[in-house]
């Protein structure tokens, strides 16, 4: 709630009041967040796909290959990544739901979420500013410079060799 401090009198505003704002959010609302923000990033994946596969407009080289470009393939990353995500938060391949966090509190010896200390709030603020803001930001800027771009593919590859090796080791995916 964001409230003011009344004065004495119990007026708003008053000169003996100081302003006080108190910043709070329930956990109503980051449990909602949580659970949507998945396929939020999974409709904007929609639509990258769309741009991706139906036009050329994320293509610095019209004329040439999508596979061969590199601001199609920073794009692609993005887009992948934002998939990648409703797979971990949403829903996996399993039919699970919440499996990377339910998964990273086990690795923790910790219980499922809810009852997992590390909050939601944590996954959030991890993912969001880097693959709703970051990922795109570089992938805007790969068209003068397409390392910046491609960097995504780093995580990617890193992330992917976390879920290999545990299935690969028969401990699941």
């Amino acid at each position: 709630d964001n409230t003011l401090c009344h004065g004495a009198t119990g007026r708003r505003g008053s000169s003996s009041c100081a302003l006080r704002i108190e910043m709070s959010v329930n956990e109503t609302t980051i449990d909602t967040a949580f659970r949507m923000f998945p396929w939020i990033g999974g409709a904007a994946a929609i639509v990258l796909l769309i741009l991706l596969f139906g036009t050329r407009v994320l293509q610095s080289r019209p004329d040439a290959s999508r596979w061969h470009d590199g601001v199609w393939l920073s794009w692609a990353a993005v887009t992948a990544y934002l998939l990648h995500n409703v797979e971990e938060y949403g829903i996996d391949l399993f039919g699970r739901r919440l499996g990377f966090p339910d998964g990273f509190c086990a690795l923790l010896n910790q219980p499922a979420l809810p009852e997992c200390p590390i909050p939601p709030l944590f996954f959030m603020a991890v993912n969001i500013p880097l693959f709703w803001v970051a990922a795109p930001i570089a992938a805007s800027l790969s068209r003068r410079h397409t390392l910046v771009g491609l960097a995504l593919y780093g995580v990617i590859i890193v992330n992917a060799c976390l879920h290999i090796v545990p299935f690969a080791a028969g401990g699941g995916y």
